[in-house]
């Protein structure tokens, strides 16, 4: 995917952009960066997605070409480094999401692909009637 990065975009606009690619994973902003394999303080989020990124301190703009290859945290230090954008990669679990701290050596194809497996992972109960018991297959 190409995410185009121009003064006038808003945080939202970006995020849609990566989500249509991801829809597993989402990113968000901060107004301060993080190391890697280090998570991102909440009280440091931008919560306001209808901010553009030169509001919010993007360096310059340009276009980012993204592949399932591309590597979780070198992706987020790109950002930082060449745009001035602090991101953090998010996958969707299980109905919540995290914090692709852990993670931050996989590649965006793999955090979108455990993200669907995540998200396709069904527990079903049944209940044996001989035996009056639940059961989880």
């Amino acid at each position: 995917m190409k995410l185009l990065l121009t003064h006038s975009k808003t945080i939202e606009d970006v995020q849609q952009a990566f989500s249509d690619s991801y829809p597993h994973l989402k990113i968000e902003f901060f107004t301060r960066p993080h190391d890697m394999n280090a998570s991102s303080w909440s009280k440091h989020m931008i919560t306001d997605r209808t901010q553009t990124l030169e509001k919010i301190g993007m360096l310059k703009e340009g276009v980012l070409t993204l592949t399932d290859d591309t590597v979780t945290g070198e992706f987020e230090q790109l950002l930082s480094v060449r745009y001035g954008l602090f991101i953090q990669v998010f996958r969707k679990s299980m109905g919540s999401w995290l914090e692709s701290t852990r993670t931050d050596s996989w590649t965006l194809g793999e955090q979108e692909r455990k993200g669907m497996s995540s998200a396709t992972t069904v527990v079903e109960m049944v209940y044996d009637e001989r035996t009056n018991d639940d059961a989880v297959r």
